[in-house]
């Protein structure tokens, strides 16, 4: 940790910086997401994720450009750079705004999914506050204490992940791929663009609240960006081509929790059955990290328009209001779709598209009238110089 004058810098390392990247971009969309694609493109949903991969990888170049532009800032810090202090201000409340509204979407999200497979008597009411308050306590503790968290959790993640694909690779059935291309263009449009607009640009621009600030090492940071973007557009390219060749696209596309639906459907002998126990483990792991991120994202964005040095105290309030927006603004699933697949649009094109854009032309402006190269190379470390034995004696 750095002290900055009365402020607190919190450092984490690149493979800390990876796993909570990689947990914001799956989020709880690696078990819905294929349902979300089968029910606009059927069968051909399964090539959508790498599709979106490499439409949306100027996007990701374009963060990484921000990182070089501004290494010692955050987004606030950014907004407030460009755009002055009061509009910039304006805009940051945009995106908080954003992160806020997404965060009590996924909780209403993860509370129906428990109450729908495990505590179907239990009430939303006391499920909500329950979760929140986990969250809460992860996102006090800061983004140190949550990168250290999720490298560790991300471990059984991954086994995981494995576990369930290799028992459930032997019901793939390739014929359900087929016919290809049978949709109208629209269509594949549209689901490109949901993908890319709400697991891609959504998460990467929030990133900026701590890349590159609260990076150790920011010379090799880039790396981790790139690999976690295609680590995850991976992951959920695997999860929805198993969902569709194992479930089919028509059960695939009214199944709303397809993954937890695969993991029920593994059985192997009498040894090995129903992993759905695995599902729920990196469902729960994936929803806490992304949401405790939120909460972290909109605490130091209200504290920087506060001007609070200290975001801790901001907690607890917030995530009082994060719990009450979950249960009074999504009631029902048909209300948190309603928000999800035309709601959030209001906050995702100002937030993620119109924003970065401005920052981008005033940046290259500015730039250029300073003689400032336009895209800076990437700094690396300086190593020390290399003396002999013979030089030292």
């Amino acid at each position: 940790m750095s002290h900055t004058g009365r402020q607190i810098q919190i450092k984490i390392t690149n493979p800390h910086f990876f796993v909570l990247l990689t947990f914001m971009l799956v989020g709880t969309t690696f078990l819905t997401m294929p349902t979300t694609l089968a029910d606009r493109v059927m069968q051909d949903g399964w090539w959508i994720p790498l599709v979106s991969m490499v439409i949306a990888f100027p996007f990701v170049y374009l963060m990484i450009l921000f990182g070089r532009w501004y290494p010692n800032q955050s987004l606030p810090e950014m907004l407030v750079t460009v755009f002055g202090n009061v509009f910039g201000k304006i805009l940051l409340v945009i995106v908080l705004l954003l992160a806020f509204y997404n965060g009590a979407g996924h909780t209403y999200f993860f509370t129906a999914f428990m109450n729908t497979h495990f505590f179907r008597n239990t009430p939303t009411e006391f499920i909500v506050p329950s979760l929140m308050l986990v969250i809460i306590i992860g996102a006090f503790m800061g983004i140190e204490v949550l990168g250290r968290a999720a490298i560790i959790s991300f471990v059984p993640f991954i086994a995981f992940l494995i576990s369930i694909t290799i028992f459930s690779f032997g019901d793939v059935e390739v014929r359900y791929l087929l016919p290809m291309l049978q949709q109208e263009p629209m269509q594949y449009i549209d689901a490109i663009l949901l993908f890319s607009s709400k697991i891609i640009t959504t998460n990467l621009v929030l990133m900026l609240f701590f890349y590159p600030k609260n990076i150790e090492t920011k010379h090799k940071a880039e790396k981790m960006v790139y690999l976690a973007y295609f680590f995850s557009c991976f992951l959920l390219f695997v999860t929805t081509f198993m969902a569709i060749t194992i479930l089919g696209p028509d059960l695939t596309k009214v199944k709303l929790f397809t993954g937890f639906s695969l993991g029920q459907r593994v059985e192997l002998g009498d040894i090995i059955e129903r992993l759905e126990s695995m599902l729920l483990i990196m469902f729960f792991v994936s929803f806490y990290f992304m949401n405790a991120l939120y909460l972290y994202i909109v605490a130091t964005g209200v504290s920087f328009l506060a001007k609070v040095n200290n975001y801790k105290p901001l907690v607890i309030p917030i995530g009082i209001i994060y719990a009450y927006f979950s249960l009074t603004e999504f009631t029902n699933l048909i209300e948190d779709s309603a928000y999800y697949f035309y709601g959030s649009f209001f906050f995702i094109i100002p937030a993620c598209y119109v924003i970065p854009l401005l920052m981008f032309i005033v940046t290259i402006t500015l730039r250029k009238r300073n003689g400032l190269p336009l895209f800076p190379e990437k700094k690396q470390k300086k190593k020390p110089p290399h003396t002999s034995y013979a030089n030292r004696t």
